[in-house]
Order: structure tokens, then sequence, then C-alpha cells
């Protein structure tokens, strides 16, 4: 039995029916041949692009620029959402004629709050610019006149952008008979009863309670899957799936404005269902581009800020805003747009708990030769959020339904070591309604997410440069630098959709990702991996320094247990220095740590004291997990690679299941190497699907799917089928 078939029988075990087992399993393999179709028309059509602007323009080649669109993941798995509506909190207030944002924090949890946060809170919008203005942005002078380049795109100085330019959502097509085995829906795990009962899998989450988007969601009766930046709708009924309805969700026009042309595309990123509503997280662009025929024909033209410098850094009025569209599908048939509630800058994450979506952004702003720039509206330096107008037509009909307010200074924050010029934005959304309830932004940006049922915890690593002086004894100074990566840290409490930072704190070090950190009874636990490099810099007789060598590294690895104000209460300084992490699961008062160079150890600790956390055992075994799930009955899953234990090379991918019944004594009681060398399981969790219940263990590999059950009694993986 080959993994095709693999596959569907294992659908058969969960009560799926052959026929959408077979459609799906075909979906899954035109899939490869889609994206790298489109991949390679995308590089022929940018060559051919690149090749006409460089006719054009003998002095410099230019590549157009292109929206992205985001690559599919292999497996995904589905979740129902069940949320209540939830109150607003949040409103508009008219400051200097102009509409800006604010909200009042819930005073429930100001008891909480650390002085240290409240005196991050920006007073004025000059103390924002003063903060942006000392990180050196200013600094430096080009030949492209004033502007301010946001994410993803430029403003024109002293521009307002005003009402948002959205538009029509699209309509879905007709629906055909029967689901065509053609049909792109993405990689994923159908696992649903004719009748739509409670038995179909969900989103492989970090957290329970904490919902996190995927490209595919389920309700058991219907299947919601997004593929090709389209929007796909099947009935999960057995021998009589249907697709229901197919909706475009890429939108990508143009249109004429006075400096040449505008250019405005959106895309799809991942999704929540909630009861009858799908939340559509999308990104969408903006930009102009020149007038290329009056480009080449008017020097005056030719040499303005809005020509071709711009357009070479991007283009000019351009921006990058991230929404959440809002579906009505309780006819899956027919679903409708209702709402949109967005914010500025590229997507980080989102997650879903309570009844509210949060949406988590980073925009980013940077500036040139600040003496060509007029008084600013502080909609070009500070992020922005758009919501419905509140029209009297009930219905959501596009741009003109949206309007755009800077956010007030009490909504942001500003790091006490603003290095950068991001913001970090996070926005509480009602699920049920799409109204906007709160936003707080952080001048500091983020890369990590992690969320708990109460908080959100936002990682930024950032790279430090430290520097001694030292005398010799000959008289000659020695300039001794010390550099490596330092992770700032952000509690956030989501007071219902009202997030308000609350602590920082900074680490040496950072998170390998979200699965790195966790809450556990009022103490939050981080792993980190951190690289230090220091060299020497002699004084010369001139009093200027030179390059002296003596380049040293140090990789180490930590554990911190850290209290609700993020100081520290316990850590595990030194550990398996010179190895590198791989992953980390935690599970209640025990976490579990792989790091690897040569051999793998895996480490139990204990964190039933939170100022003494200790290691209970390290088991080292050839190779390593990547990503590690508890299964149950004191059994703890590892997805990674085998290795040789001399050389350390890796000899493709195995699993492994290990008994952490006593953590003193982990043991590793299973173990079967794939024939296979890569899956998106290791890089992306909701690629996976693990149902102990159902004795289920299914992720793609480069060559398929592989489906396995565990047999506990002989303590082997075997082939579902």
């Amino acid at each position: 039995m080959d993994e095709r078939e693999q596959y569907i029988a294992a659908m058969d075990d969960l009560k799926v029916d052959k026929r959408l087992g077979e459609n799906i399993a075909k979906i899954v393999a035109n899939e490869a041949a889609a994206e790298a179709e489109e991949r390679e028309k995308t590089r022929v059509a940018e060559t051919v692009r690149a090749e006409e602007k460089k006719a054009k323009k003998a002095k410099k080649g230019l590549s157009g620029w292109r929206g992205w669109q985001k690559a599919l993941a292999g497996v995904c798995a589905f979740v129902i959402c069940m949320t209540s509506a939830i109150g607003i909190g949040g409103g508009f207030s008219n400051l200097g004629g102009r509409n800006h944002y604010t909200h009042t924090p819930v005073s429930t949890v100001t008891d909480v709050q650390t002085a240290t946060a409240k005196g991050m809170i920006a007073s004025s919008y000059d103390e924002i610019y003063a903060a942006l203005k000392k990180t050196g942005i200013f600094d430096r002078t080009s030949n492209y006149g004033g502007i301010w380049y946001t994410t993803g795109g430029l403003r024109l100085n002293g521009g307002l952008k005003g009402t948002m330019d959205y538009a029509e959502a699209a309509e879905p097509s007709a629906a055909p008979q029967d689901m065509p085995a053609t049909t792109d829906v993405g990689s994923a795990q159908y696992e649903s009863d004719a009748n739509g009962s409670d038995d179909y899998s969900k989103t492989n989450l970090q957290v329970a309670g904490v919902d996190e988007a995927d490209i595919v969601k389920t309700n058991g009766k219907y299947i919601f899957a997004l593929g090709n930046d389209t929007l796909y709708i099947v009935s999960a009924a057995g021998k009589d799936s249907k697709l229901l309805s197919t909706t475009d969700l890429h939108t990508e026009f143009s249109r004429p404005v006075t400096d040449g042309t505008k250019h405005i595309q959106t895309y799809p990123n991942d999704m929540y269902l909630v009861g009858d509503t799908l939340i559509v997280i999308q990104t969408r662009t903006t930009w102009t581009e020149p007038d290329w025929e009056r480009y080449n024909s008017d020097p005056i033209y030719y040499k303005s800020s809005i020509s071709y410098y711009r357009w070479w850094w991007g283009g000019y009025d351009r921006s990058t805003v991230t929404e959440a569209a809002f579906y009505d599908v309780s006819d899956p048939a027919d679903p409708v747009a209702t709402t949109v509630s967005a914010q500025d800058g590229s997507y980080l994450s989102s997650r879903l708990t309570n009844g509210v979506l949060y949406l988590i952004t980073n925009y980013n702003i940077y500036s040139v030769d600040e003496s060509e720039m007029p008084e600013l509206d502080p909609s070009v330096y500070v992020p922005c959020i758009y919501e419905k107008n509140g029209s009297d037509d009930s219905t959501f009909k596009g741009e003109d339904d949206l309007d755009s307010c800077p956010l007030e200074p009490s909504c942001i924050a500003i790091m006490p070591n603003v290095s950068s010029t991001q913001y970090l934005v996070v926005s509480g959304v009602d699920a049920a309604t799409g109204d906007l309830i709160g936003t707080q932004s952080i001048l500091g940006g983020g890369t990590q997410v992690y969320m708990s049922l109460n908080n959100l915890y936002v990682t930024l690593s950032r790279y430090e440069s430290e520097y001694e002086d030292i005398v010799r004894e000959d008289g000659t100074t020695v300039r001794r630098y010390s550099e490596g990566d330092v992770t700032d840290i952000l509690r956030i409490a989501l007071n219902g959709g009202s997030p308000e930072l609350m602590a920082t704190g900074t680490l040496p070090g950072e998170p390998i990702n979200q699965f790195a950190m966790d809450e556990y009874d009022g103490t939050f636990r981080i792993v980190t991996q951190s690289y230090r490099y220091t060299h020497e810099e002699y004084m010369r007789g001139d009093g200027n320094y030179v390059y002296g060598g003596n380049w040293t590294s140090e990789d180490s690895n930590a554990v911190y247990v850290l209290d609700m104000d993020l100081n520290k209460l316990g850590a595990i300084e030194g550990l398996s220095n010179d190895e590198r992490v791989y992953s980390v699961r935690f599970d209640g008062a025990v976490g579990y740590v792989v790091t690897f160079r040569q051999t793998d150890p895996l480490f139990a600790i204990d964190f039933s004291d939170p100022a003494n956390p200790a290691i209970r055992s390290a088991l080292k075994i050839p190779g390593f997990s990547q990503y590690m799930h508890v299964y149950k009955n004191g059994l703890l899953f590892g997805l990674g690679y085998d290795a040789d234990e001399e050389t350390g090379r890796t000899n493709g991918m195995k699993m492994s299941m290990f008994d952490v019944s006593d953590p003193y004594d982990v043991k590793e009681v299973a173990t079967l190497k794939l024939d296979t060398y890569w899956s998106e399981a290791l890089y992306n969790h909701k690629a996976i699907l693990i149902d102990a219940e159902k004795n289920l263990i299914a992720f793609p590999t480069d060559s398929g799917y592989a489906v396995y059950g565990y047999d506990e009694i002989a303590q082997r993986f075997f082939v579902k089928g």
C-alpha cells in the first residue's frame, strides 16, 4: 500500500468517505505542481519586466515590485470556534479637527501594572516624534526628497491617508454539482462524518482555548479552505460531498492618478470560523508607479522625488494594511462579505479567545532628509486603524464604508531602548460583529508571539553591542567589543479585547519559536539561545582605533522563570552550551528541551519551584526532535531527524516516542526512521495531526502523506491501513 492509499485508508478510520478522501489526495498532488507553475510564471514575468526597464534606463536595472502570495502549508487540521459577542470598550474622539482612536483601559487590572509600563505610555505626538528622531533616521540625506517609508511603502510628506482604498468583495461563483478532483483547496485533512457531528479534528493548538488561524477550518458539517487566493466551501457529507461555492479573495486593480498609476493588491493569509462567521486575515498593499513615458521625456519629472527614485525603493504613496474581513457563511453556497476591521502594518500573527480576535502587526517607518519635511500630521508617523464608518446601509460595500485615523498617544507606548522605527500594533476585535474594541501599540516592534488565556507575550529580538577600554601595561589602549542578540519581552493583558501593556523585560538570547514560551501558575517561562562575539581594536597614535582581531564566539542556552512583572525568579544558564536548541515543549510543571550538535540531549526540567528550576534527566540519543507533542499516558512524541553520532550529519527524518512518566528517567521507547528528508510539520505545527484517541499521527512529507499509529503494548509505530 502506497502513501496515497494509506492516507485514504486512514480517512476511513475517521468516518470520511473514500470519494472525498480521493479528491483531497488528488488536490494535494496538484498543489505542488500548481505552485511551481505559478513561481515559474512569476520569474519569467519579472525577468521580462526588468529587461524592459533596463532598456529604458541604461543607468540602472529595475525589477518591478510584485505582491507576495502566501505559500500554503502541507497539512492543516481543523477547529470549531464557539465564541460569544462582547461589548465595545473603545471609540473615537476629535483631536485637532481629525479623528484619533482612543480607548480606556479596564480599571480592574491597573493594580498589576508596573511603574515602568505606565511610564512608557506616550504623553503627546511630540514625544513619539522625538523618540523616532533619536533612532537617527533623520541623520542621512538623499536625492529622494523628504519622504516617509512605511511598512512596505512610502507616504507623501504631510499626506493624509484619509478614506481607505478598498475593493468590492468578490462575488462567489456558481458552485458545480460535484467537487472536481483538480480543484486546489490546499493541503488539508478532512475528518467529519456525513451528518456534521462533533467527530472531527481541530487545528493543532499550543494552548487549549486559544485558537490559531489556519488555511482550513470546519464545523463538522462544512469544510472551509483557502487555496490559490480562493475560498472553497465544501459540504462534508460522505459520498454526497459537494463543492458549494468558490470565492476569489485576491483583488488586483489599477487606476490612473496625478503622478502615475496606483496599484492595489489583496492576498488572504489564513482564517477563523466562529459560528456562521468566517474571518479571513488578509494583506492589502497599495503603491503608485511613475508615468514611464513622462519619466523618459521630462527631465524635471525624472529628477523629482515622486518618480524613479521612489519607484526604485518600492513605489511611492505606498502602504501595507492587514485586514480582518468578515463573511456571513450561514448559506455556504452564497458567502456574503459583511464588514472589515483593519490596521497598519504587515501581518505578524493573530489569536482568537473568549469571543475576541487579536490582530497583531508590525508597522515600520523610515525617513530621509528632514529638512524637506513640512509640518507633519500624526498619521504620517504613527499607526492608523480602519473601521466601518457607521453608514446606515448594513451591507458592507467597500472603500466608502471605511474610515482611517491615527492612534492617540495614550494608545502608544515607547520602549526604553528604541533601536528601530517599528511599531507593534495589537487590536482586539469582536469576533461576532467585527467591531474594534481596543488597540495597543508599542514603538519597538515584535518577532515572536505567545498567548495564554489572559495575556499576550511578544518578543522583540535585536542585536546589541557593548565595549570596554582596557589599558595595557605598555600604555596602549585596547577596546574590547562584546556583541550578541538580546530579547525584549512584552506582557500585554488581554482585558476582554482592550489590550494593555503591563510589563517589559530583557533577556540575553532569543526564543526559537512560540513553543519556547509558556505561562504557568502565575509565572512566565522562556527558553533562549544566545550567540555572543568578542573582538578587539587598538588605539593608534592619532586616537583612532584600528581592527585588532582576537575574534571569539560563544553559543549558550538558558531557561528563565519570570514573574508577571517579568522580573527573574529563577534560571538555568549554560544549558548544553555550544549546541543549538531545536525544540521546546512545556507540560504543566515540566518542560522538555532538545538541543543538538552530534547527539540529542532531551532535557526534562522541573519547574515546581519557580525560583529553582532543576534538570531531572538528560537523555542522549542520535539525532534530534524538531517538534514535540504531548501524547498520552506519560508519552511524548517527537518528530525530527536521525543523525550520525560521530559527525552529526542527518540521515533522514525519524519519529520517536518517549516515556516521560518519570521525569528522572526519560526513555526513548520507540523510534522509526522514515524514508523522507522533509516535512512542513517540522516548521509548522498546524501541518501535523495527532489524535491519541483515534491512534493517528499524520503529516505531509516530500513524497506524499505519512499516516501512522502507535502500539503502546508493542512500543512501536505502524503504518495505518
